[in-house]
């Protein structure tokens, strides 16, 4: 066979169980040659627009004598909201926006599985998702993460960095509880149990060569209090190094904005493997008590 094209296709899928429905536009599908008992490289490709815009392709080459594969996926503009049915099923958010994109490149050999190499880019731009109050309580301006040759099935990945800019939490602490335990829906012991198993049956090793945050915001607010307390932190800043999950020690460099007025500069070193093992050396100036003045009361 040669030549197989298949153009301006559509799919519509439906999951009844979440009542969710995904709509794939402008399908096209192409084989240049294809044969039985065939030993030379065939090569393939496949696009699509999301509903909502944007667009998915991919190219890849296969070599039926050696075993040996390549690809690269290309995702541009993906609306993540399409999935917040899903979402919803493990956390009880009113919505989730943003729009994702990667380009991606596979390869390795289908003897080889545990051999097969990834590197590429994954970014998120302009994420926002809310409570059942319709309360902004995440978000970010951007995530950008560039993955340099990983092996997933094997468990080790490799990221030469991870930047987070403009990030947002709204923290919100109640008498017995916090806002982001009270989106998570009751325990499954069973479900729990068993997953905590799966995970340490199997061996994750991850490195990551630079790891950022810039402009960041939170907004903690106390309600537990009789006088409800509010504290706004801002211009946070924070950069990690040569982070690994071989390291024994880990130091991060952190700095903010305090309610306005102060300012916090930090330096925190951490024993990965043991959370208890922390070490921290700070400086804060302009810091106004006042501020904290609800607790003083409690």
């Amino acid at each position: 066979f040669s030549d197989i094209k298949l153009r301006e296709g559509r799919i519509r899928f439906t999951d009844d169980d979440i009542k969710s429905t995904t709509l794939l536009n402008n399908i096209s599908f192409k084989i240049p040659y294809l044969s039985w008992n065939q030993k030379e490289s065939s090569k393939a490709g496949l696009t699509f627009n999301f509903r909502n815009g944007g667009y998915f392709t991919a190219n890849g080459s296969f070599n039926p004598g050696s075993g040996d594969f390549n690809s690269t996926i290309v995702i541009n503009n993906l609306d993540i909201s399409e999935f917040a049915a899903y979402i919803k099923q493990y956390a009880y958010l009113n919505s989730i926006a943003g729009l994702a994109g990667c380009n991606l490149n596979i390869s390795g050999n289908s003897e080889l599985l545990d051999s097969i190499s990834l590197n590429g880019r994954f970014s998120i731009d302009s994420f926002i998702a809310t409570d059942g109050k319709d309360r902004k309580i995440l978000g970010a301006e951007g995530l950008n993460i560039a993955l340099n040759n990983s092996m997933p099935i094997a468990g080790k990945f490799v990221f030469d960095s991870i930047e987070l800019a403009k990030p947002y939490l709204l923290f919100e602490m109640k008498d017995s509880s916090n806002n982001f335990i009270e989106l998570l829906p009751p325990e499954q012991p069973d479900t729990v149990t068993n997953m905590k198993a799966d995970t340490l049956s199997e061996p994750f090793v991850y490195f990551v060569n630079s790891f950022t945050i810039s402009n960041g915001i939170i907004d903690f607010k106390d309600n537990s209090l009789d006088e409800p307390f509010k504290y706004h932190l801002s211009q946070i800043k924070l950069n990690a190094d040569s982070i690994s999950s071989l390291s024994s020690w880990l130091t991060v460099y952190s700095s903010m904005k305090l309610n306005e007025q102060g300012d916090l500069k930090a330096e925190i070193g951490i024993n990965p493997s043991d959370p208890y093992e922390l070490k921290v050396d700070y400086v804060i100036s302009n810091f106004q008590l006042t501020d904290f003045s609800p607790y003083s009361k409690f």
